[in-house]
């Protein structure tokens, strides 16, 4: 039970949680941060950087339930991710291909093709769209 045996440990939410505990039956969880099954999502990546959990999830432990606090949409995303890109500059890429191909793919793939900005690593469909 963890945390449970001592916090919030009589409260009527969390039956089911000691139902499963005693009984050894999984809880048929319900996702509350759910994304569509075509979105590749790297939690560590966002850790690494020092991105707080709270940013995008809230102040869970603040939270009787859990709720979505975010909309965790594409437009959300993308906005957080450019605001990055003003205020600190990109890490460049590892080369994972030939130098030459790579060349090629980054002048074709980062440069002028959102008109006047220059578009990183941040926010090219690649990122999410695996």
């Amino acid at each position: 039970m963890g945390c449970h045996t001592q916090i919030w440990n009589q409260s009527p939410l969390l039956e089911v949680v000691r139902r499963s505990y005693f009984s050894g039956t999984p809880i048929n969880w319900k996702r509350v941060h759910d994304l569509p099954d075509f979105v590749y999502f790297d939690h560590s990546v966002h850790v690494t950087r020092g991105i707080a959990c709270a940013n995008c999830h809230g102040d869970v432990g603040r939270m009787a339930r859990v709720a979505q606090v975010q909309p965790l949409t594409m437009g959300w995303c993308l906005d957080c991710h450019r605001e990055a890109q003003r205020t600190r500059p990109p890490t460049p890429p590892a080369l994972t291909v030939p130098a030459s191909s790579w060349d090629a793919s980054w002048h074709m793939i980062f440069k002028n093709v959102a008109g006047d900005r220059e578009v990183t690593a941040l926010t090219t469909c690649t990122a999410c769209h695996r």
